[in-house]
């Protein structure tokens, strides 16, 4: 006969282990250091989870503003300073918009008189002064005069003439050119001269004689006479001198730039 099991004495499972729970275990003194350690760890694992979980959405939202920001100055509208910079965002939205305001410049009416204008063959004229004969060559003067016409205000106004005037001869049964037209005289530079009403300004006109062997000389019947930069021109009559006929013959006439009388 077997004996009775005593109550107080724990019965071994099935594995041999002590039955009983961990808690039964620490109440009895029995579990390890480790076991213990073990056990803690096990109960603090869902705190530290959480303590990691909200660090890494923390550090998601951080990096989703620094994005987001980044977007924004890139897609922001800039403008450009004054000086040429470009403005930021916080500069175009703080900087009040320029207005106008008082400036030197006055406003110009366009159709207002101008106070000088250029001299044309609306408001001035060209003619002959006398002859001068320097050894064969016949220097003569044209003569332009403000003939002080009314401009399109009904005003009488001072003009301008600059530069050098076109000479050619002309032949008046046809109104054609002869020959070559004057070349310069360029040993006075042209300067702006003013002609007040019936002022006058002059420009020396230097004619040599048609005799070159291959000039082929005819009788000319005038001149005709172009202001600086116009299109326009006078014609003023003569029969005193002749042209050559060949445009590349030798240069028989010259113009100096106008100057004030």
């Amino acid at each position: 006969m077997s004996n009775p099991t005593d109550p107080t004495e724990p019965t071994a499972g099935p594995t041999g282990d002590t039955p009983g729970t961990e808690l039964e275990k620490r109440a009895r003194g029995d579990v390890s250091r480790k076991e213990q350690a073990g056990a803690v760890a096990e109960l603090d694992e869902p705190k530290s989870n959480r303590t990691r979980n909200l660090l890494i959405a923390l550090g998601v939202i951080v990096a989703l503003a620094v994005a987001a920001g980044v977007t924004f100055a890139v897609l922001a509208p800039q403008s450009t300073t004054p000086d040429g910079t470009v403005a930021s965002p916080t500069d175009a939205a703080t900087t009040p918009p320029t207005t106008g305001g008082d400036t030197d410049e006055t406003p110009v009416d366009p159709d207002a008189p101008s106070a000088i204008t250029a001299c044309t063959t609306d408001n001035a004229k060209a003619t002959f002064g006398d002859p001068v004969d320097n050894g064969g060559v016949i220097s003569v003067p044209i003569v332009f005069t403000n003939s002080g016409d009314q401009n399109r205000f009904g005003e009488q106004v001072a003009c301008t003439l600059e530069g050098f005037p076109r000479v050619e001869f002309i032949s008046l049964s046809n109104g054609t050119t002869i020959g070559a037209e004057a070349v310069r005289e360029e040993s006075v530079a042209p300067t702006p001269v003013t002609l007040e009403v019936d002022g006058t300004a002059r420009a020396v006109l230097n004619i040599s004689p048609a005799n070159a062997q291959d000039c082929n000389p005819v009788q000319a019947d005038g001149f005709r006479i172009f202001f600086p930069g116009a299109t326009d021109s006078f014609v003023i009559e003569t029969s005193d001198y002749q042209a050559c006929q060949n445009p590349e013959s030798r240069v028989i006439l010259t113009v100096g730039a106008i100057t004030a009388p």
